[in-house]
């Protein structure tokens, strides 16, 4: 059995610590995310790490996106009602126009968050199977082709740091 099957994590919340870890995530989901819409993310906010040098505006709503993923993972696991929650910050998270940081942008097109960001959606989709609709399975398929594995392919994700000729 493989630890990351659907099974055998729906099994692990149906213990008394998984119950209890679910029940965290459920305060800490509606606490931080139930009530607001998924914002977002702005490319002035981006912008101003070249300008300024600040990250923080879009940064925290980056992360936000991710924390809200990592609740919903688990949650959709434990009740299907989490699951269209679990779609849309999935598609939020397709729809950005990037996953790599503004800090990491003018060096590399593929950094540690971007590749962390493929491997949340292609293992959430591994998990999910078919409770995800198929539409949602393609955009994450799509996402990550783009924004990782075409990058990594054309050896386009070092050419800034090449050595020229």
């Amino acid at each position: 059995m493989y630890l990351f099957d659907y099974d055998n994590l729906k099994g692990i919340t149906q213990t008394e610590k998984g119950r209890e870890y679910v029940e965290y995530l459920r305060n800490y989901y509606e606490e931080n995310f139930a009530d607001n819409p998924i914002l977002a993310l702005k490319y002035s906010y981006a912008k101003l790490f070249s300008i300024n040098g600040n990250r923080t505006l879009f940064q925290a709503m980056y992360s936000d996106r991710r924390k809200r993923l990592m609740a919903l993972q688990v949650l959709a696991i434990a009740d299907d009602k989490y699951i269209e929650p679990l779609e849309d910050v999935l598609a939020a998270i397709c729809d950005e126009f990037t996953w790599v940081l503004p800090a990491h942008a003018a060096n590399h097109l593929i950094d540690l968050m971007a590749a962390e960001t493929s491997m949340y959606l292609a293992e959430t989709s591994y998990v999910m199977g078919e409770r995800l609709s198929e539409e949602i399975r393609k955009r994450i398929y799509t996402s990550i082709e783009n924004k990782i594995i075409k990058i990594y392919e054309n050896n386009s994700f070092g050419t800034r740091f090449a050595p020229q000729a």
